[in-house]
């Protein structure tokens, strides 16, 4: 038999080796293994999302997205933020306690130093009612300067009775004393400087007019 007369068929093909990089697996997000959800975030910072949202928008806390397996992404916190946050808010809480001692500090300066101011008028007032009192102007003129002006000090903070009797045009002196507060010696004193006029009324003494009393400036 013609061993060249029987056809030969072709030898068969065979696929080429595919030298191309298989799919790569989807793989979770390492860098930000351990990082909080925005939700965690929030309940550690006791906010809501809306103001941990503002933080982000802020950069005063840094969020990244997350790869999941067969999962969508999801937005974690970087949890070094949060405690850079806890540290700003617990340095503001301790300025704000100092700030409120150093005002409480200054509230009780100034009550101290006004229980002081109103000891040194008591005793003003105990020394003036004293028997020594009628001989303090003689034997030492500038104390009774210092007395003088501590009295009218005290004099003129006092307060004016004009609610509890029907105010004349025209006061007497004991009405001048009732309604303005000072001392009969005070009012005096205001008359030879000028800065009060009055009337003669004969024997009933002097007469004051209201609208004087009420424009007058008592300069301490």
């Amino acid at each position: 038999m013609d061993t060249e007369s029987i056809p030969t068929s072709p030898p068969l093909a065979t696929a080429a080796p595919d030298t191309s990089d298989p799919a790569p697996a989807l793989v979770p997000d390492l860098s930000t293994v351990g990082w909080p959800t925005k939700y965690e975030a929030a309940e550690s910072l006791g906010v809501g999302i809306k103001t941990l949202e503002k933080y982000v928008a802020q950069k005063r806390l840094r969020q990244r997205m997350q790869s999941q397996i067969n999962k969508p992404q999801r937005a974690v916190i970087d949890p070094l933020s949060i405690e850079e946050e806890l540290q700003r808010r617990a340095r503001r809480e301790a300025e704000a306690k100092a700030v409120e001692a150093a005002r409480q500090a200054a509230r009780e300066a100034a009550a101290n130093a006004q229980v002081s101011l109103s000891g040194m008028v008591s005793n003003l007032v105990e020394a003036k009612l004293s028997p020594q009192a009628a001989d303090l102007e003689t034997a030492n003129p500038r104390a009774a300067n210092l007395e003088a002006f501590l009295t009218s000090l005290f004099e003129t903070l006092a307060p004016r009775d004009t609610t509890s009797w029907p105010i004349p045009l025209w006061l007497t002196t004991e009405q001048a004393i009732r309604y303005t507060g000072l001392s009969a010696r005070f009012l005096d004193r205001m008359v030879s400087e000028g800065r009060l006029s009055r009337i003669e009324a004969g024997v009933r003494g002097y007469r004051y007019a209201r609208i004087s009393l009420d424009s007058l400036e008592v300069e301490l």
